[in-house]
């Protein structure tokens, strides 16, 4: 199975390259992070009396963009809601819902453990509890290593460079390569925008692309699936 798609990041614009092969698809953990303390007044509540749920979440969405940093993964903090939400009241509860992704499996783990000890700290320290709820998660899939370098070799051939880099995202591929050789080649995304009304990839980026990608599929069909 093969896939052309955009890359819907940063990285090969970066490069100064029109389009890279792809490793495979990170693994993901994502889990929805409550944490517990006690609503108060705002004015009249002393800052070291306080058991504030916000802070506990907030300090941990600090510490969760360290673990992404170290990782060589990703951590994403995506959404944090306060209750009551009310200006004049300490946040009696936050729920943060948290996004890692990594390509390879034990990096993946030992970010979780690290996320793990991060909000039971943050939470600790804050007077808070805190229970986290795993609501979805994926091993890592890596592609066919013959492919992926088949696939670099192609875009070499019309970007000057076989990068090859990991796909953040999802794909057809992800779901394929449990059952068949599987390989991607991506396109440069305009400042690396995805998700979003201005995402855009410039004609000369997909027509490289593209001519890559025939390269790669003209390959598989004369010679096979390369070892």
């Amino acid at each position: 199975y093969l896939e052309l798609h955009i890359e819907q990041g940063p990285v090969l614009e970066a490069e100064g390259l029109a389009c890279g092969a792809v490793l495979g698809t990170m693994g993901v953990e994502r889990h929805r992070v409550t944490f517990e303390g006690r609503s108060a007044h705002a004015g009249s509540t002393p800052m070291d009396r306080r058991r504030d749920a916000g802070v506990a979440a907030a300090r941990a969405m600090v510490g969760l963009q360290e673990i992404g940093e170290r990782s060589g993964g990703v951590c994403t903090a995506g959404r944090l809601d306060l209750e009551p939400g009310v200006v004049t009241i300490v946040p009696g509860q936050a729920v943060l819902v948290v996004d890692q992704r990594h390509l390879e499996a034990q990096a993946l783990a030992s970010m979780l453990d690290a996320a793990r000890a991060l909000w039971e700290g943050t939470a600790s320290k804050e007077g808070c509890t805190v229970e986290a709820e795993r609501i979805w998660g994926i091993e890592p899939v890596p592609f066919h290593h013959g492919l992926v370098g088949a696939a670099g070799r192609a875009c070499a051939q019309v970007a000057g460079s076989a990068h090859e880099l990991p796909s953040g995202a999802l794909h057809d591929a992800s779901e394929l390569a449990r059952i068949t050789p599987t390989a991607m080649v991506f396109a440069a995304s305009a400042g690396g925008v995805s998700h979003a009304p201005d995402e855009d990839t410039p004609e000369e980026d997909l027509t490289a692309a593209i001519i890559a990608f025939g390269l790669l599929v003209r390959q598989v069909i004369d010679d096979g699936v390369p070892g």
